[in-house]
């Protein structure tokens, strides 16, 4: 029996606190997280922002991921056709990112997005076709992505052949088979990130190194020592690097919530999203921990080809068995 929490669409617009692209400092940009901790000196030692969310991610492949950690690392690297913004208040908007403007058809059924000019980490222009080739390798069943489903909506995914296309460099275009009114937001998840063919399929492990993992979003990898911390620096060849605020993310990859709390409080950590359980009540008492709304989805896994969880009544009397409001109101707080 497993838990698990699975990023879903809302979580991402946690990906404009550490870049700032909205205008604002890190500090005020913590939207759609569930529990913040930031210290007052926060990013101000030579522009560089030491984080703490989770330990070692599972991948940083933006088909590949589906955890909320993932999707945050992800989503500094990678952007997509939309990206999450602030607007000025602390809100989480959707804004263009590497789509400069689109047009949906009068039905609803075909968006047709215009692409800016905007370059991968390498220097190379990013294309329709790179759209093209992220989308049709999410829902590829040799690629086995957990979130293919998440293009549903495109015709043709029932067949796996998406009626995608890119008419030139410019323009990506897609048709759905039904209208959807949150489209937006999935053009603006990791999943649909686009990704280089040539890059991709010359090696599988593409994303462990910078030597290999050529970006999109505003930072690019400059160091992942795994199970210890991975570096991003801001990608200069990124469209809108001059309203990139952190020089420098160190995301520090622990998961021991005591070693991570006292790094915090010695200030060897500027943001942590997690806190022992005995400190929480005094944290959200001096509004140190900010909490505010997390769209996810908390579930048990259950092994249901092994003994006893083979057994419907075994997992129902499980799933009775979870007092729910009890977790909430006094185990996690």
């Amino acid at each position: 029996m497993k838990m698990k929490a699975k990023l879903l669409v809302g979580l991402l617009s946690l990906s404009m606190l550490f870049t700032g692209c909205g205008g604002n400092n890190s500090k005020s940009n913590d939207s759609s997280n569930s529990n913040v901790a930031t210290n007052e000196e926060e990013g101000k030692k030579d522009g560089v922002l030491d984080i703490n969310i989770a330990s070692e991610p599972e991948t940083i492949d933006p088909q590949l991921n589906t955890s909320a950690d993932g999707g945050l690392m992800i989503s500094h690297l990678f952007e997509s056709l939309i990206r999450w913004d602030d607007d000025g208040k602390g809100n989480a908007v959707l804004k263009p990112g590497l789509a400069e403007k689109w047009d949906v058809s009068e039905d609803g059924l075909t968006w047709t997005f215009k692409l800016r000019d905007a370059k991968w980490s390498d220097g190379k222009p990013i294309t329709a076709n790179d759209f093209v080739y992220a989308w049709n390798r999410l829902v590829d069943p040799k690629t086995g992505a957990d979130y293919e489903y998440m293009l549903d909506m495109v015709k043709g995914y029932d067949d796996k052949k998406l009626d995608i296309s890119a008419p030139d460099d410019k323009t990506f275009v897609v048709n759905l088979g039904v209208k959807c009114p949150y489209f937006e937001e999935i053009c603006a998840f990791p999943a649909v990130m686009p990704v280089r063919k040539d890059i991709v399929e010359k090696n599988e492990t593409w994303t462990t190194s910078p030597d290999t993992l050529v970006s999109s979003g505003p930072y690019k990898l400059e160091k992942w020592e795994h199970n210890q911390t991975l570096t991003m620096v801001k990608n200069p060849e990124y469209y809108d690097a001059k309203s990139v605020k952190a020089e420098k993310l160190s995301f520090h990859l622990q998961d021991d919530q005591n070693a991570i709390y006292a790094a915090y409080r010695s200030g060897d950590l500027d943001f942590v999203n997690s806190a022992p359980q005995e400190e929480i009540k005094k944290l959200l008492d001096t509004k140190e921990l900010k909490t505010l709304p997390y769209v996810g989805t908390y579930f048990v896994c259950f092994n249901t080809e092994k003994k006893p969880f083979d057994d419907p009544k075994v997992r129902k009397a499980f799933s009775l068995a979870i007092d729910r409001n009890f977790i909430v109101d006094q185990v996690t707080g």
